[in-house]
Protein backbone atom coordinates (compact mmCIF):
# COMPACT_ATOMS: atom_id res chain seq x y z
CA UNK A 1 0.00 0.00 0.00
CA UNK A 2 1.58 3.53 -0.97
CA UNK A 3 2.58 6.09 1.51
CA UNK A 4 -0.95 8.09 0.83
CA UNK A 5 -3.22 5.42 1.57
CA UNK A 6 -1.79 5.43 5.01
CA UNK A 7 -2.64 7.22 8.01
CA UNK A 8 0.72 8.19 10.23
CA UNK A 9 0.57 9.42 13.89
CA UNK A 10 3.05 11.56 15.55
CA UNK A 11 4.66 10.99 19.00
CA UNK A 12 4.88 13.84 20.95
CA UNK A 13 5.20 13.81 25.17
CA UNK A 14 6.19 11.79 27.28
CA UNK A 15 5.38 7.80 27.95
CA UNK A 16 1.63 8.36 29.01
CA UNK A 17 0.87 10.78 26.15
CA UNK A 18 2.63 8.25 23.81
CA UNK A 19 0.08 5.56 24.96
CA UNK A 20 -2.22 7.98 23.76
CA UNK A 21 -0.87 8.69 20.71
CA UNK A 22 -0.52 4.47 19.88
CA UNK A 23 -4.32 3.76 21.06
CA UNK A 24 -5.45 6.65 18.68
CA UNK A 25 -3.68 4.92 16.05
CA UNK A 26 -5.19 1.87 16.93
CA UNK A 27 -8.49 3.49 16.85
CA UNK A 28 -8.13 4.77 13.14
CA UNK A 29 -6.80 1.17 12.30
CA UNK A 30 -10.44 -0.35 13.07
CA UNK A 31 -11.56 1.20 10.25
CA UNK A 32 -9.33 -0.97 8.37
CA UNK A 33 -6.52 1.47 7.15
CA UNK A 34 -2.61 0.56 7.32
CA UNK A 35 -1.01 3.46 10.13
CA UNK A 36 2.14 4.28 10.97
CA UNK A 37 4.27 6.48 13.04
CA UNK A 38 6.42 9.40 13.20
CA UNK A 39 8.84 9.57 15.86
CA UNK A 40 10.51 12.78 14.84
CA UNK A 41 9.58 15.18 17.51
CA UNK A 42 11.22 13.29 20.13
CA UNK A 43 14.71 13.68 18.32
CA UNK A 44 15.60 16.25 20.60
CA UNK A 45 14.86 17.52 24.13
CA UNK A 46 14.18 15.53 27.15
CA UNK A 47 11.71 13.84 25.90
CA UNK A 48 12.24 10.03 23.99
CA UNK A 49 11.02 7.30 22.44
CA UNK A 50 9.34 5.00 25.30
CA UNK A 51 7.12 2.46 24.03
CA UNK A 52 9.78 -0.09 22.72
CA UNK A 53 9.57 -2.95 24.94
CA UNK A 54 6.27 -2.19 25.83
CA UNK A 55 4.28 -2.54 22.31
CA UNK A 56 5.55 -5.33 20.40
CA UNK A 57 7.82 -3.94 17.43
CA UNK A 58 5.63 -5.33 14.41
CA UNK A 59 2.79 -3.15 15.94
CA UNK A 60 5.15 0.26 15.91
CA UNK A 61 5.72 0.52 12.16
CA UNK A 62 7.60 3.69 12.08
CA UNK A 63 8.23 5.92 9.40
CA UNK A 64 12.06 5.86 9.72
CA UNK A 65 12.88 8.30 6.66
CA UNK A 66 11.74 10.91 8.62
CA UNK A 67 14.75 10.90 11.26
CA UNK A 68 16.43 13.96 10.00
CA UNK A 69 12.85 15.98 8.75
CA UNK A 70 11.88 18.71 10.69
CA UNK A 71 8.87 18.18 13.04
CA UNK A 72 6.22 20.09 11.22
CA UNK A 73 5.46 22.22 14.44
CA UNK A 74 8.76 22.79 15.37
CA UNK A 75 11.21 25.20 14.63
CA UNK A 76 11.26 24.19 10.53
CA UNK A 77 7.34 23.49 10.92
CA UNK A 78 6.45 24.76 7.39
CA UNK A 79 9.14 22.45 5.55
CA UNK A 80 8.20 19.43 7.87
CA UNK A 81 4.69 19.79 6.94
CA UNK A 82 5.58 20.23 3.14
CA UNK A 83 8.12 17.23 3.19
CA UNK A 84 5.16 15.21 4.59
CA UNK A 85 2.82 15.99 2.42
CA UNK A 86 4.53 15.41 -0.64
CA UNK A 87 5.23 12.26 0.37
CA UNK A 88 1.92 11.58 0.91
CA UNK A 89 -0.43 11.68 2.43
CA UNK A 90 -0.78 15.33 1.39
CA UNK A 91 -3.10 16.44 4.48
CA UNK A 92 -1.31 16.91 7.76
CA UNK A 93 -3.53 17.71 11.01
CA UNK A 94 -3.23 18.96 14.62
CA UNK A 95 -5.52 17.94 16.76
CA UNK A 96 -6.01 21.59 18.20
CA UNK A 97 -7.19 22.87 14.61
CA UNK A 98 -9.92 19.89 13.84
CA UNK A 99 -13.14 19.09 15.05
CA UNK A 100 -13.47 16.39 17.91
CA UNK A 101 -15.12 13.74 18.05
CA UNK A 102 -15.01 11.85 14.45
CA UNK A 103 -14.97 8.79 13.22
CA UNK A 104 -12.22 6.66 12.17
CA UNK A 105 -14.03 5.42 8.60
CA UNK A 106 -14.71 9.32 7.84
CA UNK A 107 -10.93 10.13 8.69
CA UNK A 108 -9.35 11.47 5.93
CA UNK A 109 -5.90 9.80 5.22
CA UNK A 110 -3.75 12.22 7.44
CA UNK A 111 -0.64 13.06 9.35
CA UNK A 112 -2.47 13.15 12.55
CA UNK A 113 -0.30 15.59 15.64
CA UNK A 114 -1.92 15.85 18.79
CA UNK A 115 -2.44 14.29 22.45
CA UNK A 116 -5.45 12.18 22.03
CA UNK A 117 -6.24 12.62 25.32
CA UNK A 118 -10.10 10.51 25.33
CA UNK A 119 -10.99 8.01 27.75
CA UNK A 120 -13.94 7.14 25.32
CA UNK A 121 -12.01 6.43 22.42
CA UNK A 122 -9.38 4.58 24.87
CA UNK A 123 -12.31 2.28 26.34
CA UNK A 124 -12.60 1.35 22.39
CA UNK A 125 -9.55 -0.21 21.70
CA UNK A 126 -8.44 -0.92 25.15
CA UNK A 127 -8.77 -4.87 24.80
CA UNK A 128 -6.88 -4.56 22.12
CA UNK A 129 -3.91 -2.50 23.68
CA UNK A 130 -4.08 -5.33 26.47
CA UNK A 131 -3.68 -8.00 23.91
CA UNK A 132 -0.84 -6.44 22.17
CA UNK A 133 1.15 -5.69 25.18
CA UNK A 134 0.66 -8.87 27.34
CA UNK A 135 4.24 -9.86 26.71
CA UNK A 136 5.11 -6.28 28.73
CA UNK A 137 2.31 -5.69 30.93
CA UNK A 138 3.97 -8.09 34.96
CA UNK A 139 1.54 -9.72 36.75
CA UNK A 140 -0.22 -7.89 39.59
CA UNK A 141 1.44 -8.14 42.84
CA UNK A 142 -1.22 -9.06 45.91
CA UNK A 143 -0.83 -7.26 48.62
CA UNK A 144 0.80 -3.66 46.82
CA UNK A 145 -0.37 -0.53 47.00
CA UNK A 146 1.49 2.17 44.58
CA UNK A 147 1.09 6.16 44.77
CA UNK A 148 2.66 7.78 42.19
CA UNK A 149 3.60 11.42 43.08
CA UNK A 150 4.15 13.51 40.19
CA UNK A 151 6.23 17.15 40.33
CA UNK A 152 8.89 18.15 37.84
CA UNK A 153 6.87 20.73 35.74
CA UNK A 154 3.55 20.54 37.41
CA UNK A 155 4.93 22.33 40.64
CA UNK A 156 4.36 26.00 38.59
CA UNK A 157 0.82 25.25 37.41
CA UNK A 158 -2.88 24.22 38.17
CA UNK A 159 -1.73 20.27 37.70
CA UNK A 160 0.21 19.92 40.83
CA UNK A 161 -1.60 17.69 44.02
CA UNK A 162 -1.50 18.87 47.74
CA UNK A 163 0.51 16.54 49.86
CA UNK A 164 -3.35 16.29 51.75
CA UNK A 165 -4.22 14.63 48.59
CA UNK A 166 -2.26 11.77 49.01
CA UNK A 167 -2.90 11.16 53.07
CA UNK A 168 -6.80 11.29 52.25
CA UNK A 169 -6.35 9.63 48.93
CA UNK A 170 -4.09 6.73 50.82
CA UNK A 171 -6.73 6.45 53.64
CA UNK A 172 -9.80 6.40 51.56
CA UNK A 173 -8.56 3.79 49.35
CA UNK A 174 -7.89 1.65 51.99
CA UNK A 175 -10.78 1.74 54.24
CA UNK A 176 -13.28 1.78 50.77
CA UNK A 177 -11.25 -1.73 49.97
CA UNK A 178 -10.73 -3.22 53.48
CA UNK A 179 -7.20 -3.29 53.34
CA UNK A 180 -5.03 -4.31 56.21
CA UNK A 181 -2.46 -2.19 56.19
CA UNK A 182 -0.23 -4.72 58.12
CA UNK A 183 0.04 -7.19 55.57
CA UNK A 184 0.32 -4.60 52.52
CA UNK A 185 3.39 -2.76 51.17
CA UNK A 186 2.85 0.69 50.58
CA UNK A 187 5.21 2.27 48.22
CA UNK A 188 5.70 5.93 46.96
CA UNK A 189 7.21 6.57 42.93
CA UNK A 190 7.96 10.18 41.96
CA UNK A 191 9.83 12.49 40.22
CA UNK A 192 10.76 13.93 43.35
CA UNK A 193 11.35 11.98 46.13
CA UNK A 194 13.25 13.91 48.31
CA UNK A 195 10.55 16.12 48.01
CA UNK A 196 8.00 13.36 49.39
CA UNK A 197 10.60 12.12 52.18
CA UNK A 198 10.11 15.78 53.44
CA UNK A 199 6.46 16.71 52.72
CA UNK A 200 4.53 13.90 52.52
CA UNK A 201 3.29 12.71 56.05
CA UNK A 202 0.91 9.46 55.58
CA UNK A 203 -0.99 7.72 58.53
CA UNK A 204 0.29 4.28 57.47
CA UNK A 205 3.75 3.10 56.77
CA UNK A 206 5.10 4.04 53.36
CA UNK A 207 8.57 3.19 51.72
CA UNK A 208 10.11 5.65 49.28
CA UNK A 209 11.38 4.26 46.15
CA UNK A 210 15.17 5.53 44.87
CA UNK A 211 15.22 7.06 41.59
CA UNK A 212 15.02 5.30 38.81
CA UNK A 213 14.20 4.94 34.95
CA UNK A 214 10.97 6.42 34.07
CA UNK A 215 10.22 2.78 32.53
CA UNK A 216 10.80 1.10 35.49
CA UNK A 217 8.64 2.97 37.56
CA UNK A 218 5.79 2.07 35.26
CA UNK A 219 6.33 -1.25 35.14
CA UNK A 220 5.94 -0.69 38.69
CA UNK A 221 2.47 0.44 39.12
CA UNK A 222 1.31 -1.61 36.43
CA UNK A 223 1.98 -4.46 38.70
CA UNK A 224 0.53 -2.46 42.02
CA UNK A 225 -2.51 -4.32 43.67
CA UNK A 226 -4.12 -0.85 44.29
CA UNK A 227 -2.83 2.31 43.27
CA UNK A 228 -2.88 6.08 44.31
CA UNK A 229 -2.83 8.31 41.23
CA UNK A 230 -1.67 11.59 40.59
CA UNK A 231 -2.91 14.18 38.33
CA UNK A 232 -0.88 12.62 35.16
CA UNK A 233 -1.59 10.42 31.85
CA UNK A 234 1.84 8.66 33.06
CA UNK A 235 -0.10 7.58 36.33
CA UNK A 236 -3.59 7.37 34.31
CA UNK A 237 -2.20 4.71 32.11
CA UNK A 238 -0.91 2.81 34.98
CA UNK A 239 -4.35 3.06 36.13
CA UNK A 240 -6.08 1.81 33.08
CA UNK A 241 -3.81 -0.75 31.43
CA UNK A 242 -3.67 -3.80 34.16
CA UNK A 243 -7.05 -5.66 33.99
CA UNK A 244 -7.66 -4.95 37.62
CA UNK A 245 -11.05 -4.35 39.75
CA UNK A 246 -11.51 -0.35 39.18
CA UNK A 247 -12.14 -0.12 43.09
CA UNK A 248 -8.60 -0.94 43.32
CA UNK A 249 -7.97 2.91 41.84
CA UNK A 250 -8.85 6.42 43.70
CA UNK A 251 -7.59 9.32 41.48
CA UNK A 252 -8.24 12.78 41.81
CA UNK A 253 -11.63 14.41 41.07
CA UNK A 254 -11.56 16.24 38.49
CA UNK A 255 -8.44 14.72 37.00
CA UNK A 256 -7.42 17.79 35.61
CA UNK A 257 -8.62 21.18 36.19
CA UNK A 258 -11.21 22.69 33.94
CA UNK A 259 -11.43 23.63 30.62
CA UNK A 260 -9.03 21.09 29.74
CA UNK A 261 -10.41 17.60 28.24
CA UNK A 262 -11.78 15.60 30.98
CA UNK A 263 -9.97 12.43 31.76
CA UNK A 264 -11.74 10.96 35.02
CA UNK A 265 -12.22 7.42 34.33
CA UNK A 266 -15.33 5.21 34.72
CA UNK A 267 -15.15 3.22 38.32
CA UNK A 268 -12.65 4.47 39.79
CA UNK A 269 -12.99 6.01 43.29
CA UNK A 270 -12.40 9.54 42.97
CA UNK A 271 -10.93 11.92 45.87
CA UNK A 272 -12.23 15.46 45.66
CA UNK A 273 -9.56 18.04 44.89
CA UNK A 274 -9.80 21.19 46.70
Amino acid sequence: MGRSQRHTVGFIGGLGNQLFQYSFGLWLSKSGVTVTYDASALRTGSRKFELPGLVPEGLLTMERWLALAPYPRGRFGPVGAWIRRACGPRSVKFEDQIEVPFKASDAERSWWYGYWQSPSRVGEVLADMRASMCGALPPIQGGTIGIHVRRGDYVANDMILSPNYYRIALKSLVAANGLDVKSTRITVFSDDVAWCQRELQFDFPVVYSPPRDTRDDFLSLLSSDYLVLSRSTFSWWAGVLPDRPRQHVISPYPFVPPPLQPLDYPGWLRQTVS
